[in-house]
């Protein structure tokens, strides 16, 4: 591991094999330009399969600069992340100045990523960043994700709504019918203006790609997640407020999804059910 390094890229990997090598591939080419080691791939096999280091290999063949992470399980995502980081620390990795934490299914919308971001002048009190991220599924920026704190009864309503799988289902399609609706009847209509460069101040940013300032961890923060799946967002927004750090979506930063390649669209049982813990969890631990 270089002692140079100003980015490490923690890519969490669950069943989606192509995804990683297009991912790796991806971050090779807008960094190809940067000095050597500048920015460091890692990529955490979140899973128990005996064939991750078969993967591994293939990664290593084209990418020899890649740190290749087996977790014992599936841990989650910010569970594989956390387990990502942690390997790095053991094997004393020095502390970068940014760790991102990314999804698998996203894709660099120039070469000016890394260079914008390690070159920006954020302020004082930064913690987190969210790219812009939009996808074709979805019109518009995924950011910020949150744009204001929730309150107690917002994040009560949610551990309700979750208590059954067919009741969230028809909620979420509902949401997207209405959505489609919208985007439908605004055809032919005068599209906004594009947004502009400055950065826009958040409560939380989306998941599928988080950059975490040095100050994050110095600070005492951590990726350890106190639940399997979902609501990572408010979890990082709640550290970064109690260490008194901010938390900004950076539009210069642009990244495109191919949107829920591990979690497909249609929520399962198991998906609700890991939904409804995370909300008991966030609301005991943040919003009682």
């Amino acid at each position: 591991m270089s002692a140079v390094t100003r980015v490490l890229v923690i890519a969490v990997n669950y069943n989606s094999d192509r995804e990683a090598r297009t991912w790796l591939a991806a971050l090779a080419r807008v960094t190809a330009g940067l000095p050597p080691g500048q920015v460091t791939p890692m990529v955490v096999d979140n899973t128990s399969r005996a064939k991750s280091e078969e993967f591994f290999r293939t990664l290593r063949a084209v990418h020899p600069s890649v740190i290749t992470v087996k977790a014992p399980g599936n841990l989650g995502y910010f569970g594989g992340a956390a387990h990502g980081w942690a390997a790095w620390q053991q094997v004393g990795g020095v502390q970068p100045d940014w760790v991102m934490v990314s999804n698998v299914d996203v894709d660099f919308a120039d070469a000016s990523f890394f260079p914008t971001l390690l070159n920006a002048d954020y302020p004082a009190g930064t913690g987190v960043v969210g790219p812009t991220i939009v996808s074709a599924a979805r019109k518009g920026d995924w950011n910020p994700k949150i744009s204001r704190r929730p309150s107690a009864q917002t994040m009560r309503r949610y551990v309700w709504l979750y208590r059954s799988h067919w009741i969230f289902n028809l909620y979420e399609q509902a949401a997207r019918v209405k959505y489609a609706l919208a985007s439908w009847r605004a055809k032919g209509t005068t599209s906004p203006a594009p947004q502009g460069e400055a950065l826009v101040p958040a409560y939380a940013v989306h998941g599928a790609c988080m950059l975490f300032r040095r100050d994050y961890f110095e600070r005492g923060g951590d990726l350890r997640y106190p639940s399997f799946l979902f609501g990572e967002e408010v979890f990082v927004a709640e550290t970064a407020r109690r260490l008194d750090l901010s938390t900004w979506h950076d539009p210069r930063l642009k990244l495109v999804s191919q949107d829920h390649v591990s979690t497909g669209r249609f929520r399962t049982k198991a998906m609700t059910k890991y939904m409804r813990d995370s909300a008991v969890v966030l609301v005991e631990r943040y919003f009682s």
